[in-house]
C-alpha cells in the first residue's frame, strides 16, 4: 500500500518506507507523448506553431521538430514542462 505525502512541493509516494518522486512517472509520460507522436498532434490541432513551444520552452525550433521526429527527447525538467503546455493546449483544442 502507498502513502501520500506533500514534502518540499513535491508529491512523494512512500513505500516501504522509501520515497518515490512522482515527478518520475509524470517525466515518463511526457516523454511516451513524443515517441507515440501525440505530442505533434496535439500542437497541430491547438494551431501551435513549432516557433511558438520553442519560444515558450526557452529552445530553438529544430530541437522541437527533433523531439517530434523522434530524433532526440528533452531534458525530464523541459519534457514534464512541454507535457504541461500540451495538456492545456488539449483542453482549449477541444
Amino acid at each position: 500500500m502507498e502513502h501520500y505525502r506533500q514534502r518540499s512541493g513535491l508529491l512523494m509516494a512512500t513505500r516501504r518506507g522509501s520515497y518515490w518522486d512522482m515527478s518520475v512517472v509524470e517525466t515518463a509520460k511526457a516523454r511516451e507523448l513524443f515517441r507515440s507522436g501525440q505530442a505533434r498532434k496535439i500542437r497541430e490541432r491547438a494551431g501551435i506553431s513549432r516557433s511558438e513551444i520553442a519560444e515558450e520552452l526557452g529552445v530553438d525550433e529544430s530541437t522541437v521538430w527533433r523531439w517530434e521526429g523522434g530524433h532526440r527527447q528533452p531534458s525530464a525538467d523541459v519534457a514534464t514542462r512541454y507535457a504541461r503546455l500540451l495538456r492545456s493546449l488539449d483542453r482549449v483544442a477541444r
